[in-house]
């Protein structure tokens, strides 16, 4: 079985016992909805104060719709397939190095962000696009750099940190918007 696989089992049994944690703790007894609900809510409240805390600064904080409204399919299939590379990346370098992967797989995303933000760059300089076509170009260009940005933000933090944010549904490559203001702080456009 390969390692993407029992990684997924991995995750999936985590999601069952958080879930058992929450529903299944109340009991079998018959109680109201309501009840049951409150019980709920406030294991779910204890469960999220127990909780490790992460930084995620390119992202847009939840105000209104947290999908990115401008992402079309294009950008969603880009997305995938580099999150995929990572994903294959960090299992290679894991099984190359196992006691100092993460920095090995730290200087790759970091030689992969470069890359793309060359890319972006020659883009702006030699635009081969006109309006709405280069505007959207350039954003795909913006969520491909700031995916791989937010990669290496939360492996500064610790392996754990990207499950914590897949959970709060708080990834760039899962369609969250770019923080814009942020993006332009830290690459210029």
């Amino acid at each position: 079985m390969s390692s993407y696989y029992e990684r997924h089992r991995k995750e999936r049994l985590d999601y069952q016992h958080r879930y058992n944690a929450v529903k299944r703790q109340i009991g079998r007894r018959k109680i109201s909805k309501q009840a049951r609900e409150t019980a709920e809510k406030s294991i779910r409240q204890k469960q999220k104060e127990n909780r490790l805390s992460y930084t995620n600064s390119i992202v847009c904080r939840s105000t209104g719709s947290e999908q990115d409204s401008e992402r079309t399919p294009v950008m969603a299939a880009q997305e995938e397939s580099l999150m995929s590379r990572c994903l294959t990346l960090q299992d290679e370098v894991k099984k190359s190095n196992p006691s100092d992967w993460s920095a090995q797989y730290i200087h790759n995303l970091q030689y992969l962000l470069n890359k793309h933000l060359s890319l972006a760059r020659i883009d702006i300089q030699h635009p081969t696009m006109n309006g709405d076509d280069f505007r959207v170009q350039l954003h795909g260009h913006r969520r491909l750099i700031a995916g791989l940005h937010q990669q290496l933000e939360f492996m500064s933090q610790g392996t754990h940190v990207y499950g914590l944010a897949a959970e709060d549904d708080a990834l760039v490559f899962a369609g969250r918007r770019v923080n814009k203001v942020v993006f332009r702080k830290l690459f210029g456009f």
